[in-house]
């Protein structure tokens, strides 16, 4: 229900996640851009958080759960539903461009078949260490690692354009050790 909800507030977050050129025009790092963007909708996670504790903690019910764990099982759900629509407004759009996968409805390409499950993914990473019976911190860690790489935006061609930067800047600390290249100026 959360990440159903929190979509639409991700509006911004969807436009510079698939328009790098709009991105580099903000004087921000990639990252820092991305989290600005997820400001509101993790302030709305918190709100629907708070809603919802008196269902997670059994007002309604026979029997009421301690206080610490249904906050903590209503924080968990929160930042479930939060990384599911990060998740789902961030990923990549599919690919036409490849090749198809003939399915009963016609041709699709294969990164549209799993995206139907983008966002339900992070949702059930967050939320199964509780089913398991594991403390929530271990939801929580869980959730921030996520968190860590949904908001950093690492794919794999941001990864090679990074490598390729790398690599031309040891070339050239390799051309000014040989003494080949301008000398480095200080300001």
């Amino acid at each position: 229900v959360v990440m159903a909800a929190l979509i639409p507030f991700m509006n911004s977050l969807r436009v510079l996640s698939r328009t790098k050129g709009l991105a580099r025009l903000f004087p921000f790092s990639p990252t820092k851009l991305r989290q600005a963007t997820m400001v509101v909708p993790a302030l709305l996670a918190l709100v629907w958080v708070v809603g919802a504790f008196p269902a997670f903690a059994g007002l309604t019910g026979e029997e009421p759960v301690p206080f610490f764990e249904a906050a903590s099982t209503a924080v968990v759900a929160g930042l479930g539903g939060f990384l599911g629509a990060v998740r789902w407004v961030s990923a990549k759009p599919a690919s036409y461009s490849g090749p198809l996968v003939a399915t009963g409805t016609g041709a699709m390409p294969p990164g549209l078949m799993f995206s139907m499950i983008r966002g339900f993914d992070m949702i059930a990473l967050t939320t199964l260490p509780l089913l398991f019976g594991l403390p929530a911190w271990v939801s929580i860690v869980i959730g921030a690692i996520a968190f860590g790489f949904l908001s950093s935006g690492l794919d794999q061609q941001t990864l090679m354009e990074q490598s390729q930067e790398q690599r031309e800047e040891l070339d050239r600390e390799k051309a000014r050790a040989r003494g080949e290249g301008p000398a480095k100026q200080k300001i």
